[in-house]
């Protein structure tokens, strides 16, 4: 299954408080724009700094409070989401940029511990992630075993496999 490592607050945005673009500044033949279908949102480790203008425009835009740094999940899978085009320009309050990948049905997953990688990038085996939060086209044997609460450099690369999509 593909996944998208996004830089939270956006991750979070995505799947709660109705973010339906995804802003990408990949030239215009980057393989990442064909895509279309479900991914993996994968919260990355990166943070963008939340102002307080962020705050109030988010605000305004979905009735949604941000919550605070620390409490958004970072450096794992948090949900699933549709990726139905690839638009160059949108009236979505979203938008900004050379071009966004419009997005469709968010879906909180629990979080699940793993590395990210730039673009889409398969994850191949995440180990954690229950049977029970995938769509039955998705399981596999080897989603088994519970990710640790604490995560290290380490540990991060024996919990998902991944190659890069090109």
């Amino acid at each position: 299954m593909r996944a998208l490592s996004i830089r939270q607050p956006w991750a979070w945005l995505i799947l709660h408080a109705g973010k339906d673009i995804e802003n990408r500044n990949w030239c215009p033949r980057h393989p990442g724009l064909r895509f279309r279908g479900m991914c993996l949102i994968h919260a990355g480790i990166a943070l963008q700094p939340i102002s307080d203008d962020l705050r109030t425009w988010v605000r305004r835009t979905s009735s949604v409070d941000l919550p605070r740094s620390e409490e958004l999940p970072r450096g794992g899978i948090v949900g699933q989401v549709d990726v139905i085009d690839v638009v160059r320009q949108s009236s979505s309050p979203w938008f900004e940029g050379q071009c966004g990948l419009v997005l469709a049905s968010p879906k909180p997953l629990p979080f699940v511990a793993c590395r990210g990688r730039l673009g889409f990038f398969e994850a191949i085996a995440i180990e954690g992630l229950a049977q029970s939060h995938l769509p039955a086209a998705l399981h596999l044997n080897t989603w088994i075993r519970p990710a640790t609460a604490a995560i290290t450099p380490a540990t991060a690369a024996s919990m998902v496999h991944v190659k890069p999509v090109r």
